[in-house]
């Protein structure tokens, strides 16, 4: 088993998670709190997924930070298409 301790300051907890879905396939994960970390733990199926885990929270922050960066144009055209 594998752990990795991770700041939510820089990584939150969706991110984690989201990050974590997107392995389990290859892992089985256990995820805990203490004070402003989160604690990982991965238990790979086949093989050591830890790099590709690691990755992919990197992967995942950038999704939440585009979709957020882009939230309110979505907004503000679906308000246009509903009042045409």
């Amino acid at each position: 088993m594998d752990e990795i301790i991770l700041k939510t300051s820089i990584y939150s907890l969706d991110v984690i998670i989201a990050a974590a879905n997107s392995l389990l396939d290859k892992a089985y994960f256990s995820l805990d709190k203490e004070n402003d970390e989160i604690i990982v733990k991965i238990t790979s199926k086949n093989e050591s997924v830890m790099d590709e885990f690691q990755n992919e929270l990197i992967k995942q922050s950038q999704l939440k930070k585009d979709f957020s960066d882009s939230k309110e144009i979505k907004e503000k055209l679906l308000k246009e298409s509903l009042s045409n």
